[in-house]
């Protein structure tokens, strides 16, 4: 059993314009280490695969910040969840076939984000390294060597819904006080298709980045061009007042 880790960094940022505001939460996920090593050996009566295992780890699930209107006076525009994934390992394949033929090789992790007690996909991303080999010999083994695939994807949900179906629903589940609860989840793929029987080996762990961004509106709060505008027109009384 792989151990996994988990930590989380949170940042507030405010931004330029006096009545609009940015919340960001960062969490990192991970295995601590290599995952094992596999090999699977299969003889096709098609001629059409070699074999596909599969390596998973989680749900992991975690605490985030809900955003809280603060009684009202902060209303919440949308939510993203930028996710981030690199699957690291290496990928062999063995032709044990009577005649030469391609080989493909493919290695990934599909990282999924999970809401709702892990019934709902929030963001997913398929880091994955790809690769045909032509024509390797009858017992040549082709490898991927050491690869780092890394994919991102953004979802964003809003109150007047979205692409996902769910999105109204999703936006107002992180409104509140106190934490919520999420769920990362991982499945390795590892597999090789060729024109002949063969044997796979590899390798693979999975790593990213989650981070919620919270954008939002401070109802109370004086625009840039409001607050200019007060402050010459108070400019201008106190100028007059000097001259009476």
């Amino acid at each position: 059993m792989v151990k996994k880790f988990l930590t989380a960094a949170l940042l507030t940022v405010c931004t330029a314009t006096a009545n609009a505001g940015v919340i960001s939460q960062k969490f990192w996920f991970g295995d601590d280490t290599s995952t094992a090593t596999q090999e699977l050996v299969v003889s096709s009566v098609d001629g059409t695969n070699i074999g596909a295992l599969e390596l998973n780890w989680g749900p992991l699930s975690f605490f985030f910040e809900l955003f809280d209107d603060l009684g009202g006076t902060r209303v919440l525009n949308s939510v993203e969840l930028k996710l981030t994934g690199t699957s690291t390992g290496s990928i062999s394949g063995t032709n044990v076939g009577t005649n030469a033929a391609d080989i493909s090789l493919n290695l990934g992790a599909n990282l999924t984000v999970r809401g709702f007690g892990g019934s709902i996909d929030l963001v997913t991303v398929f880091p994955e390294y790809s690769q045909t080999f032509l024509n390797v010999a009858n017992g040549a083994t082709v490898s991927s060597g050491n690869v780092t695939p890394n994919a991102s994807n953004t979802e964003t949900y809003t109150s007047t819904g979205g692409a996902h179906p769910l999105s109204a629903l999703i936006f107002n589940s992180f409104i509140g006080t106190g934490n919520g609860s999420i769920e990362i989840d991982a499945a390795g793929v590892a597999n090789a298709g060729a024109g002949g029987s063969g044997s796979i080996v590899y390798e693979n762990s999975a790593d990213g980045i989650l981070e919620i961004v919270y954008k939002y509106t401070d109802v109370n709060a004086v625009s840039e061009p409001g607050y200019l505008a007060m402050l010459g027109f108070l400019l201008m009384t106190v100028a007059r007042v000097r001259r009476s």
